[in-house]
């Protein structure tokens, strides 16, 4: 034994069994070439960070640490053939094999660690058992040894298993496992058991099952082409990733964080079904159960982040406007994932047979937080709408659930910037909105004085010269003084249909209700000139929430 000025020790050539390094001063410890070394003890004083080193020691089965000091360990284990228990605490611990190696740093020391030749498993199961979380066991094979097909464990602590050519099944019983680490294990297609996480590094068959239950499923470089895990909740993708199918719980959150993986459909999407299914758990919910009820509003609020495609936006939309409706205590976490819910989605659209469907479900969920006062919601929603230019279906929408819940402030808005576009700019149609032209008319008579003054404004400007006066004909049967008083208003504004307003104005009977039928809203409309095309993508600008 050997001492330098660095406060290190080698221990190199030594043929004793048992060996023991009593030194207050020593940092680091190189041993080297211990052919017949069984057991290895440390005992200092002091209780600053050891960095022990250890070649060629084939024999070497415990290292003992009477004063628990904190370790940095180093192995090369290309000729080791006996299992090697280190007692801790661990900061760190590497091992080095023939063609690579094992680095395990946690974010707190490992209370022991076991070396272990896969094919001493057997004789080592007792300890294996009795060890606790903070314990790391190492599996590998020896040289010569191909290792097994199948291997089973029951111990609560964390395990890696690296390079075992030949492994096809790993299971773990019992109770949960703390970590499971698998690398450089090509055939492996299942493993089955329950824990905290389970990763997996240049692993896996054409086919990988993770049976059981774990809360973290992490893969880094595997080359398996189908993936089934049975329940997670978080699934990491890392490197290079071949998976071209996949089957995975609908409440898995995937986190992919390789470059280039993306499979069209393949990533876990929240179903229809589950969303149907959360729906039915919330309109049945009993009021006074309190407990379930913060279940089951996590559970929904989980779902709703998983939603960013078209196919399920419209369901996490539906579902938020459900909770909103029926759980107004919870408002600002149901607004927080309306945001959040923006901000995930790649696009921002729907398909295309639910997107009117969907703009309605939304603005509803507004209306829910309007209705209990929830004003931080209008500047998202106002400033969604214009940042979406308010297509025809989210305008159809607007108007729609406007009427629905009796808002007509929102609605005298919409009609008023309507209004003001068509006077001021184009004095032409807007896009043909035929059923919100049929709402709007079918509402008429419910409506207040001045909304009504807006609509018969919107529908006298709105129409062709050849229809306005079927349109004032019919407006005329149900608001005449509305009409007139809009009629005469019009004529001073637009000089080129004054004769026809005038007319309008003055008209002395009303015709019947088969002669005025609404044709105007079914025909074809003037189309609309190129210079007017901003009128529909700004329109909103001026409509403010007071």
């Amino acid at each position: 034994m050997m001492q330098d000025r660095t406060q290190g020790i080698f221990l190199q050539n030594d043929t004793s069994s048992q060996i023991a390094v009593a030194d207050n001063a020593f940092v680091w410890l190189d041993a080297i070439k211990l052919p017949n070394a069984t057991s290895l003890a440390l005992r200092s004083d002091s209780n600053h960070t050891r960095y022990i080193s250890l070649r060629e020691v084939p024999h070497l089965e415990r290292i003992t640490n009477a004063n628990a000091l904190p370790l940095v360990v180093h192995v090369d284990a290309s000729d080791k053939l006996t299992a090697l228990h280190i007692e801790g605490p661990i900061e760190h611990v590497d091992i080095c094999w023939h063609g690579g190696g094992y680095t395990h740093s946690c974010a707190s020391a490992s209370s022991q660690v076991l070396l272990l030749p896969v094919h001493e498993v057997d004789s080592h199961r007792e300890l294996i058992g009795r060890f606790d979380a903070q314990a790391l066991i190492i599996l590998f094979a020896i040289d010569g040894y191909p290792g097994p097909t199948e291997l089973s464990l029951s111990t609560h602590a964390q395990v890696v298993v690296y390079q075992l050519a030949e492994l096809k099944q790993l299971s773990f019983t019992g109770e949960r496992t703390a970590l499971v680490e698998i690398k450089n294990c090509q055939a492996l297609a299942v493993v089955t058991g329950a824990g905290e996480c389970i990763q997996l590094y240049a692993s896996g068959g054409q086919e990988l099952l993770i049976s059981g239950n774990w809360r973290e499923v992490a893969l880094t470089s595997c080359r398996s082409k189908a993936l089934t895990i049975e329940a997670a909740a978080t699934l990491y993708i890392r490197g290079h990733c071949a998976i071209a199918s996949v089957h995975l719980p609908e409440l898995l959150m995937v986190v992919n964080e390789s470059p280039g993986w993306f499979i069209e459909g393949g990533l876990p999407e929240v179903n229809e079904s589950t969303l149907l299914g959360l729906q039915n758990s919330l309109t049945s919910l009993t009021a006074n159960d309190k407990a379930a009820e913060a279940s089951l509003v996590e559970k929904l609020l989980g779902a709703v982040r998983q939603c960013s495609r078209p196919k399920s936006l419209y369901h996490a939309l539906c579902l938020l406007s459900l909770m909103a409706e029926k759980l107004p205590h919870y408002h600002e976490e149901i607004l927080q994932a309306r945001r959040d819910l923006a901000k995930q989605a790649n696009r921002w659209q729907f398909e295309r047979d639910r997107e009117t469907d969907a703009w309605v479900a939304d603005l509803e969920l507004w209306h829910w937080f309007i209705a209990h006062n929830q004003q931080s919601a209008n500047t998202f929603y106002l400033n969604l709408l214009t940042q979406h230019k308010l297509a025809q279906p989210a305008q159809y929408a607007l108007v729609t659930v406007s009427l629905k819940f009796q808002n007509e402030l929102i609605l005298q808005r919409v009609i008023r910037t309507y209004n003001k576009a068509l006077i001021t700019e184009s004095k032409l149609l807007l896009p043909a909105m035929k059923g919100v032209q049929e709402r709007l008319w079918l509402a008429f008579s419910s409506l207040s004085k001045k909304t009504q003054l807006l609509l018969c404004k919107y529908f006298l400007i709105s129409v062709a010269k050849e229809e306005l006066h079927l349109a004032g004909a019919k407006l005329l049967q149900i608001a005449p003084h509305e009409t007139r008083i809009t009629a005469m208003h019009l004529a001073n504004l637009i000089p080129e249909r004054k004769a026809l307003y005038l007319a309008v104005a003055f008209s002395a009977v009303a015709p019947s209700a088969s002669e005025a039928a609404l044709t105007w809203v079914t025909k074809p409309t003037v189309k609309k000139p190129e210079k007017c095309q901003h009128l529909e993508n700004n329109w909103l600008e001026n409509l403010q929430w007071s």
